[in-house]
C-alpha cells in the first residue's frame, strides 16, 4: 500500500494560498506525494480560511474598512456581564468585548 498522508490545515492552506511565503514548498509537497486524505475538520477549516482571506482582500480595497488586532479577553471583559453568560464563550460576546475595548 502506498503511503497515505493526512496534512493539517496549515499545510493545506499554504498549498492553496499563492501569496503565502511557503506556498511553493507546500504545493510541491502536495503534488509530489502519492496520496493524501482530508477530514471534515481540515476541510471546514480550509474553507473558513479561504473565505476569510478573500473577505480581507476585498475589505482592504474599501477605504471605509479597518482591521483590528484582537488583544481582548473574556477573562478580563470590557463589559463585566459577559463573563456570566455561560461556560463556553460565545463569538458574539467576544465581538462585543472587542468593540467595547476599541470604544465602538
Amino acid at each position: 500500500m502506498a503511503d497515505l498522508y493526512l496534512p493539517d490545515l496549515n499545510v493545506l492552506f499554504t498549498a492553496f494560498a499563492y501569496e503565502h511565503p511557503h506556498h511553493k514548498i507546500a504545493r510541491n509537497w502536495i503534488l509530489n506525494i502519492s496520496h493524501f486524505a482530508t477530514c471534515p475538520i481540515t476541510e471546514s477549516g480550509l474553507m473558513r480560511l479561504c473565505a476569510i482571506t478573500a473577505i480581507r482582500k476585498n475589505a482592504k480595497a474599501m477605504s471605509s474598512s479597518e482591521f483590528w488586532l484582537d488583544d481582548s479577553s473574556l477573562i478580563e471583559p470590557y463589559y463585566r456581564y459577559i463573563c456570566y453568560c455561560g461556560l463556553s464563550p460565545n463569538p458574539r460576546f467576544h465581538l462585543l468585548n472587542l468593540a467595547g475595548s476599541r470604544g465602538a
